[in-house]
């Protein structure tokens, strides 16, 4: 028996929830499998609540707002503590347990949790694996978009992610090892970029397994009131280095401190020396030119790789 817990996070979303909802609800699974919705909500003030309470009334979900606002990062993660001790009521000693991030604005197809199980099939019950991939980009009347994510982003290796982690949380399931990891590991959300980005890159520091699915079932909504969308283009790119030029946050090299703090006794040594290179190349003109020069930190792209560089050398990294 398998079990899957969607964790689901809002912030004003009144206007696609009930849609997302209603394809969470037409989820075909495999027989014998449980789908529960935890929902947190950011501190919403339009009618997103409203339509919460509605549905948790029904029993289709169950839902609780936070105490304060965390944005995004922080609201998944905290929905991520809570999972770890949901009730799911009988306790089966056989089932196992998912754990699934959903955006509000979103449409899951009906197979999106049954393709991600059946390749999550033969995971071992303590192993921490998640699977993850390219969403369907459509606009906000979910046309699709001629724009395509280049299948290059899969970056399974953890020296290409520290330049850039290109994991959509919106596709993600994993196991429930990795959720235990993730919470111990209790990051400042301030020298993060996102939770998906730090369960990726969690799971690859801790040598979890990864599964990259070049065609994920999501349709993946992209309007201009989404907290995080997909900007993965050239222009895009550069724009974010060049804000970084002027409001330099070093948010990369933060992010591999805090990959240290957290995972540093589940490192191999090669990569505990990548992520303190990362971490401390500030530290001396030195430290900065070894980074500079080490070419075991590149992705599939060399403009990435130039701005990455770039931003190494003018010590925004």
């Amino acid at each position: 028996m398998e079990r899957v817990l969607v964790l689901l996070s809002t912030y004003n979303g009144e206007r696609y929830l009930r849609e997302q909802l209603a394809s969470l609800f037409s989820q075909e699974l495999p027989e014998g499998t449980e789908l529960r919705i935890l929902v947190r909500d950011d501190g919403s003030s339009d009618g997103t609540t409203a339509i919460l309470r509605e549905y948790e009334k029904e029993g289709r979900l169950s839902f609780y707002r936070g105490e304060r606002n965390l944005g995004p990062a922080g609201s998944f993660l905290s929905l991520m503590k809570r999972a770890e001790h949901y009730d799911w009521g009988e306790e089966r000693a056989e089932a196992r347990t998912y754990y699934a991030l959903c955006d509000q604005d979103d449409v899951w197809l009906p197979d999106k949790v049954s393709r991600a199980l059946s390749l999550l099939f033969e995971t071992g019950r303590e192993e921490a694996a998640l699977y993850y991939g390219l969403p369907r980009l459509v606009d906000a009347e979910l046309c699709p978009l001629p724009l395509r994510r280049d299948a290059r982003e899969r970056m399974l290796d953890f020296a290409s992610a520290l330049i850039k982690s290109n994991s959509t949380g919106c596709t993600m399931l994993f196991t429930r090892a990795l959720l235990l990891k993730i919470n111990r590991s209790e990051p400042d959300t301030e020298k993060i970029t996102m939770h998906d980005e730090w369960i990726h890159k969690g799971c690859l520091a801790i040598g979890g397994r990864l599964i990259f699915d070049e065609d994920t079932p999501i349709l993946y909504r992209q309007h201009g009131n989404n907290a995080v969308g997909c900007q993965s283009s050239g222009g895009a790119v550069l724009k974010r280095y060049l804000h970084s030029l002027l409001h330099p946050d070093r948010i990369h090299s933060e992010m591999a401190g805090e990959l240290l703090r957290a995972f540093s006794r589940d490192m191999s040594p090669l990569k505990r020396e990548l992520s303190e290179e990362a971490a401390f190349y500030r530290r001396s003109p030195g430290a900065s030119l070894r980074l500079f020069f080490d070419r075991r930190i590149r992705t599939a792209y060399r403009k990435r790789n130039f701005l990455f560089r770039l931003a190494v050398l003018l010590r925004i990294f």
